[in-house]
């Protein structure tokens, strides 16, 4: 059932353990390996362990301890896609340690600032070198939204 639902992110390591890659909202990859006890889940949620490079172990504990709150919550309920929600959705809130956020949205902001400052420059001006070195200087730069530390 699990591997219909996660498709090639789902994969079975033996007859009661897998492993499920949840990618988080904020772009960063997570390996949840499980396996699942035979009083599963009637009485005990899987064993879980998270697996990623880039999460510090003061994360991985929150985040655990977080899995761990869900299946207390749900005692006696099937909690693996629970899980790779709240990895997904809510996990990324939790980080406080590891790799920064990675937002793919900011090189497309400062890009459309870019565009939009091009097109309200005054072109005759702009053909004279020292009006091309002001608009290149960080206060020219701020006068289209853009830091110069994006450039």
């Amino acid at each position: 059932a699990l591997s219909a639902i996660f498709g090639n992110d789902f994969r079975l390591l033996g007859e009661d353990t897998f492993e499920l890659s949840v990618q988080m909202s904020d772009g960063h990859e997570v390996v949840l390996h499980c396996a699942l006890p035979a009083t599963y889940p009637s009485a005990v949620p899987p064993v879980h362990e998270l697996r990623a490079d880039w999460l510090h172990p003061t994360d991985e504990a929150t985040l655990s301890a977080g899995l761990e709150s869900i299946s207390m919550d749900s005692h006696g309920e099937v909690v693996v896609f629970k899980w790779a929600e709240w990895l997904r959705d809510e996990g990324p809130a939790m980080l406080t340690n590891s790799a920064p956020t990675l937002d793919p949205s900011p090189p497309e902001q400062a890009v459309d600032r870019v565009e939009a400052g091009v097109a309200g420059l005054d072109l005759d001006r702009a053909c004279e070198s020292d009006a091309v070195l002001a608009m290149l200087s960080d206060e020219g730069l701020e006068q289209i939204g853009v830091s110069p530390v994006q450039v």
